[in-house]
């Protein structure tokens, strides 16, 4: 049995605080969030997945003048439709990519600032750790999380 992880992780994103979930599976997201901000759309879009299909979504749901942060690692071409180029232009969408390692140049170290609102309790990490496993049964688990045999979110391994 494959499972589907969209309902798993809706119900994580809502008990994290999340004012509204959409499952893209059943509902356009784009016209969700239309919907959502009567055709305005939203001020700022953190694309994390790297899908080539949610990176081009989420240039059509940001407003005008509105940031869209590419965070997810794409493996794929990013073909944008004409439509949405010109929403781009007349809409004069900024476009930032952001990295998920510290550069020397930054002022500030990543690691060190999440682990700083980590521990005030700022950013919760435990309901997002859906399992934790000893190392030794990386194996196994890397097979069901491949086959998607159980619902996994985030995964730690304890040596």
């Amino acid at each position: 049995m494959r499972w589907t992880f969209s309902i798993e992780k809706l119900n994580i994103a809502k008990a994290l605080g999340a004012d509204e979930v959409v499952n893209a599976r059943l509902v356009d997201p784009v016209a969700f969030v239309l919907e959502k901000t009567h055709g305005v759309g939203v001020d700022c879009v953190a694309e994390i997945a790297g899908s080539k299909i949610t990176q081009e979504q989420s240039l059509r749901m940001v407003k005008k003048e509105g940031t869209v942060v590419f965070c997810g690692i794409s493996y794929d071409d990013l073909l944008i439709p004409g439509k949405t180029l010109d929403g781009i232009l007349r809409k004069e969408v900024r476009l930032v990519g952001a990295w998920n390692s510290v550069f020397s140049l930054l002022p500030v170290n990543e690691w060190e600032l999440a682990l700083h609102f980590m521990a005030r309790g700022q950013v919760q990490c435990k309901p997002v750790i859906s399992h934790r496993f000893p190392l030794e049964e990386g194996p196994s688990v890397f097979q069901n999380l491949w086959n998607r045999t159980t619902f996994f979110n985030k995964v730690l391994f304890i040596p």
